[in-house]
């Protein structure tokens, strides 16, 4: 009986989201063993709470379940919470996986438009993990908006670097929408046009590089030899990001490119040398590469 004790590893996921000014978003459906917890608030001076937990068992296997909390105020004065949490009873499993996503972002008008881009271009993102296209289209809209403001006030330089998140959130639709042709090609778009742009010197450069998120997109549709290619390109202009390097080395193991994947594995394992145990997926996959 010891012995099996042993054997039981219990996976707290939790998920925590806040929304408490105007928003948008629609949540994504809960898939099979998922966890999923969304709060909308509508009405003025409402405060919604929504609350999800689960408690399930899995024999053997690996351990790779999503945990997401989404909150949404569309209203004045009013606010939503999320909570998501669950527990799994793991026997014997291989690797542990926990996945949490929270999404809580609320874009505010400002005096400085470009900056307000990047919050509706992380809102895109973020939707386009979970598949929302009805997100993701507000973002785009939001984009252009702000694209056009800034092209009237002649800021074009800004307005060139909204246009290139309004692309790159454009090809996350087309992905959502199933229109994988379109997407590639809207995102390596994007990424000639950031190649061809210098950066600002009050920034530290893209939020998310769109040569990245092609390596992304190309990844995941099996085209490894391409995402590899990507992600070296990011790296050459964006070095030690480590979405890039951790994509790199994951598109070199797909690629059957062992050597070349245990070199970024190797790389990001210097780049994360003081990160917490167990703090990234990606870091596990590094350790383990053999």
């Amino acid at each position: 009986m010891m012995r099996q004790l042993r054997r039981i590893s219990l996976v707290p996921l939790l998920a925590v989201a806040c929304a408490l000014t105007p928003s948008g978003a629609q949540a994504a459906p809960a898939a099979h063993h998922d966890n999923v917890a969304s709060a909308v608030a509508e009405t003025d001076g409402t405060h919604v709470t929504d609350f999800a937990w689960g408690i399930s068992r899995q024999r053997g296997g690996d351990v790779d379940q999503l945990n997401s909390a989404q909150a949404t105020a569309r209203c004045t004065d009013c606010g939503a919470r999320a909570i998501a949490f669950q527990i799994v009873l793991a026997f014997g499993a291989g690797t542990v996986i926990p996945r949490n996503e929270a999404v809580a972002l609320t874009p505010k008008r400002t005096s400085f438009p470009f900056t307000d881009a990047m919050t509706h271009f992380a809102r895109a993102l973020g939707a386009a993990h979970l598949r929302q296209a009805a997100t993701i289209r507000e973002s785009v809209d939001a984009l252009q908006d702000i694209r056009d403001r800034l092209r009237q006030a002649h800021e074009d330089y800004w307005a060139e670097q909204v246009e290139i998140q309004r692309l790159a959130a454009s090809a996350w639709l087309a992905e959502a929408e199933g229109r994988t042709s379109d997407a590639i090609a809207q995102m390596r778009t994007a990424a000639e046009r950031e190649d061809a742009t210098e950066k600002n010197a009050m920034t530290p450069g893209p939020l998310a590089p769109a040569r990245e998120l092609l390596g992304e997109m190309l990844l995941g549709h099996g085209d490894a030899p391409a995402a590899l290619k990507e992600f070296e390109a990011t790296m050459k202009k964006e070095p030690n990001r480590f979405r890039a390097v951790a994509g790199a080395a994951k598109s070199a193991a797909a690629a059957g490119q062992r050597a070349t994947a245990a070199g970024y594995y190797g790389e990001l394992l210097k780049i994360c040398a003081r990160a917490d145990a167990g703090a990234r997926s990606e870091l596990a996959e590094a350790r383990s590469f053999k």
